[in-house]
């Protein structure tokens, strides 16, 4: 009984760790951010839902200025609607970019010593296609975040949870 237990509990472990593959490395020149495939109406407003809804984790509203390194307005119907959703829940987001200075997604963030000041992140994201898949990336300070959604039953959804690449 003992063994049988044990091997019980050894399979729900392997299992645990068995998910959806890892994101391939993401190394992106400075010229390629923004939304590089048509993902319609339905699968962009969810993309935008899960950027907000993980920001929120990453650099709480209220506390950070995202410093979008992305000219957003000329960014599409993505670009806008991420830019209002995060504006609702309290951001505080810079979307304009001078072309003249060079990008700092990937690279770390300010780090907020005064607790009246914004911590500012510089934030750039990258809609693409891995796999046949669509993908999410954020780029948030140091931090770039990925998602992988497919669609399954008509729908699409997550294809695994985000992954998490830190840049030195």
């Amino acid at each position: 009984m003992k063994r049988h237990l044990l091997s019980l509990a050894l399979i729900l472990c392997l299992t645990a760790c068995v998910g959806a593959p890892p994101a391939p490395e993401l190394d992106v020149p400075e010229a390629v951010y923004g939304t590089h495939i048509d993902v319609g109406a339905e699968l962009e407003i969810q993309l935008v839902d899960e950027a907000v809804f993980h920001l929120a984790r990453v650099c709480p509203p209220h506390q950070c200025l995202l410093d979008f390194q992305q000219s957003m307005m000329w960014e599409g119907r993505f670009g806008l609607r991420l830019t209002s959703a995060l504006l609702r829940e309290g951001y505080f987001v810079r979307q304009w970019h001078d072309p003249a200075i060079p990008l700092q997604c990937g690279r770390k963030a300010h780090v907020r010593k005064d607790r009246k000041a914004l911590g500012k992140v510089p934030v750039c994201y990258l809609v693409d296609e891995v796999f046949g898949m669509a993908r999410l990336s954020l780029f948030a300070g140091s931090e770039v975040w990925s998602r992988l959604f497919t669609v399954d039953r008509g729908k699409w959804r997550p294809a695994g949870a985000w992954t998490q690449q830190k840049v030195e």
